[in-house]
């Protein structure tokens, strides 16, 4: 692997799949919970 000759970091990268991976993602956090329902730390 050479130096980039061109401006940013030397990657290419598919926009059309960042497109498609924005659409429709929810991520959320697990809620952890103990028996009696409250919430649970990590």
């Amino acid at each position: 692997m050479g130096l980039p000759t061109g401006p940013g970091p030397g990657r290419e990268g598919d926009a059309k799949a960042v497109e498609r991976a924005e659409v429709g993602h929810r991520r959320r956090n697990p809620a952890w919970r103990r028996d009696d329902g409250s919430l649970a730390e990590w």
